[in-house]
């Protein structure tokens, strides 16, 4: 009985034939897609960037104007001293060319940027007395 069996299995295998499988459809037309799309992108990220930093500098540029024309400046140094970030050398150069208004400006960076010590209980004032 277990031979019979074989011998049926045996036949159906026999008449078994192979189908070639059909090929893969093709994306040709993603690939032609996505090439100019990816470098469109990468165009207009790129035009971004630069649209972003003309912009903060641009900005920048203007803050530091209106706080140069707001205070007063003895020199074309100090105007240049008193714009929002003052650089070293600038600095260095008001320092050793007119050493009062250099001491001038950072009197007036002080006052702007620290707070008053007016008060008795003063915070900074408790402070300076240790």
């Amino acid at each position: 009985m277990v031979n019979r069996e074989d011998e049926q299995f045996e036949s159906y295998l026999k008449r078994f034939r192979p189908v070639a499988p059909q090929p893969l459809p093709a994306k040709k037309h993603l690939t032609k897609f996505r090439r100019p799309f990816a470098i469109a992108a990468g165009v207009a990220a790129a035009l971004a960037a630069t649209l972003i930093v003309v912009l903060l500098l641009s900005r920048s540029r203007d803050h530091a104007l209106r706080t140069g024309a707001n205070s007063p400046a003895a020199s074309g140094a100090i105007a240049n001293a008193e714009q929002a970030t003052i650089a070293a050398p600038a600095l260095t150069k008001l320092a050793l060319e007119n050493p009062e208004a250099f001491d001038a400006l950072m009197t007036e960076r002080l006052q702007r940027q620290m707070p008053l010590m007016k008060g008795e209980q003063s915070a900074l004032r408790v402070l300076a007395k240790e």
